[in-house]
């Protein structure tokens, strides 16, 4: 299961022009982190490049694997660059867009993406459901949250069905946690991340 979901994950990255920065095993189960926009790969909308892949992965982890993810995207300014000492580093994006990320993929119900209102107003092509306003540790007002939903699809029709839908789900331990980003093509130590997606 573990090799046919990263398989799943590089291909739905690379397909997109993505990047993955981490996939790891740990006692929070099995998390991707991956970004969009990084120098060399910036598209015209990484917003959408990452609800896209978040859609992909989630499909292809279905009906290839047999896997459920939690998926969370969020936009805004993160450090990408070197963490470490000049003889053990790794590359790193790190601040609060990336735990706002891991934030609302804890929040994502199996088989749901969730994104916050800088992806919903900064994606072009997909429409949004508000799904709700949630508590987030770091932030002391609730954060509105919300679906993607396909652009040709009745966002009025959708919405209660979604709603009950999400209500009677429940989290597995057999489900991949997936962070994605994408940046605005920065330089190192100052990417400008459009997306990121947990």
């Amino acid at each position: 299961v573990f090799q046919s979901s990263l398989e799943v994950v590089i291909e739905s990255f690379h397909r997109a022009g993505g990047q993955i920065r981490q996939f790891i095993v740990d006692d929070k189960g099995t998390v991707a982190i991956g970004t969009f926009g990084l120098r060399g790969s910036v598209s015209r909308d990484n917003t959408s490049s990452a609800v896209d892949t978040a859609l992909r992965i989630m499909s292809e982890l279905k009906s290839r694997v047999g896997a459920g993810a939690s998926i969370g995207i969020t936009s805004g300014k993160v450090y990408n660059g070197l963490v470490g000492s000049g003889y053990r580093h790794e590359f790193a994006v790190m601040g609060p867009t990336v735990n706002m990320s891991a934030r609302l993929m804890g929040k994502a119900p199996v088989d749901k993406v969730l994104c916050d209102q800088t992806v919903k107003g900064s994606d072009h092509v997909h429409q949004f459901v508000h799904f709700a306003d949630v508590d987030a540790k770091g932030y002391d007002m609730p954060v509105p949250v919300y679906f993607p939903i396909s652009t040709t699809a009745s966002m009025a029709a959708l919405q209660p069905q979604i709603i009950e839908q999400i209500a009677r789900q429940v989290d597995t331990d057999h489900n991949l946690k997936i962070d994605v980003m994408s940046t605005g093509g920065g330089a190192a130590g100052s990417g400008d991340f459009d997306h990121y997606l947990v």
